[in-house]
């Protein structure tokens, strides 16, 4: 089974393959809808998402320009509450606020396909630097070692170095001037940075190429389960592919796991989306 035509590519579906390659098909190409939890408990989970999902929404809105009383005055939920007020008190440091956007998406052309790339928020000084901004609502914070090397780091700052020439001023920037930032709301104060460079383009340019060009020639039939077994507890798809039937603990999840945070079902309109043509 192949791609189909027109298949965009996001962190999430690149990060489904690297994870498990059976993940991706089932997911991505098959559309296999399974009736069973990949967390529990199954409540906790859900609020924690919808939480995630109202935080997102009110710093969209700030950004906006909608004034921080008037948004302060939706918060019911006393989570969302605690995570609006660490914004307020403690917002991610050293950002640029000439030109902020939030909730956008870009896409460059690449292997015969799209990548595309949705963010939380960027900002950025046109000619000097860019900064992407990108919200967790995780309890625990990931090793940093291991957020490097996730796809969303990797992506978002690829298609940025690319495709965001309307940050700078009209001219694709250099590498050096995109930096990415991962803000948790449970820990304002505990800000990850990763700054970019024309080298670390070059070899994520290299190794997302070969990686999509690797998933564009396959056409087996079932593709290969994971050989590690640590994220199928968390995985919709565990007793089809007979490992397990007991969800995973919510808590033990690794941020970016979480599907508030993630690109599992990216919606965005494409028509809304800046493709980038070279």
């Amino acid at each position: 089974m192949s791609l189909p035509e027109g298949f965009v590519f996001s962190q999430g579906s690149l990060q489904a393959y690297v994870d498990c390659p059976r993940l991706f098909q089932l997911h991505y190409l098959l559309n296999v809808t399974w009736p069973a939890l990949d967390v529990e408990p199954q409540l906790e989970g859900e609020r924690q998402r919808e939480q995630g999902s109202a935080l997102h929404r009110l710093l969209q809105q700030h950004a906006q320009g909608i004034p921080e009383f008037l948004l302060s005055t939706l918060v019911l939920d006393e989570d969302v509450d605690r995570w609006w007020n660490n914004y307020l008190e403690t917002p991610p440091p050293d950002v640029p606020s000439e030109l902020v956007r939030a909730e956008i998406g870009l896409s460059v052309p690449i292997a015969g396909f799209r990548l595309m790339a949705r963010y939380d928020r960027v900002g950025a000084d046109p000619g000097r630097r860019i900064v992407i901004v990108d919200w967790k609502t995780g309890w625990k914070l990931p090793l940093r070692a291991w957020l490097e090397n996730r796809m969303q780091t990797r992506v978002y700052r690829y298609v940025m170095t690319l495709a965001g020439s309307a940050f700078n001023g009209g001219v694709r920037p250099e590498a050096e001037q995109i930096e990415m930032i991962y803000w948790n709301a449970n820990h304002p104060d505990r800000v990850m940075r990763f700054q970019y460079d024309g080298e670390q383009f070059e070899a994520d340019g290299v190794y997302l190429h070969r990686l999509i060009q690797e998933i564009a020639a396959r056409d087996e039939e079932n593709w290969e389960l994971t050989n590690g077994t640590t994220r199928c507890p968390f995985c919709h798809y565990r007793s089809l592919c007979k490992r397990g039937r007991v969800a995973g603990a919510f808590d033990e999840l690794e941020d970016d796991e979480q599907a508030a945070d993630d690109e599992w079902d990216f919606d965005l309109d494409l028509e809304q989306v800046a493709e980038v043509i070279f």
